[in-house]
């Protein structure tokens, strides 16, 4: 059976998602590798700003379903980090 958090998740509902967080409501350990999992883009992007991190499960997720537009946004962040940490060294 699924936690409220988990059943948004699946569903895609990011309005639920954002209420729930807003109230302090549960904050499901798997959350990125659920949105990963069911391709819920704005979910992932929402669980990162609040500082969730990509995992080898929700990667692994999204290539199993094929859910390449989540792939290509872990990418683009790890991208991203990287050139920031040359930046900062230089």
């Amino acid at each position: 059976m699924f936690t409220t958090m988990e059943q948004d998740l699946k569903n895609g509902d990011i309005d639920e998602i954002i209420r729930l967080h807003t109230l302090g409501g549960n904050n499901s350990k798997n959350a990125m590798d659920m949105a990963s999992r069911h391709g819920h883009l704005d979910i992932v992007k929402f669980l990162h700003s609040i500082g969730k991190h990509c995992t080898m499960h929700a990667m692994n997720w999204a290539l199993e379903n094929k859910h390449f537009h989540i792939l290509k946004h872990f990418y683009f962040l790890k991208t991203k980090n990287v050139y920031r940490r040359r930046i900062n060294k230089s």
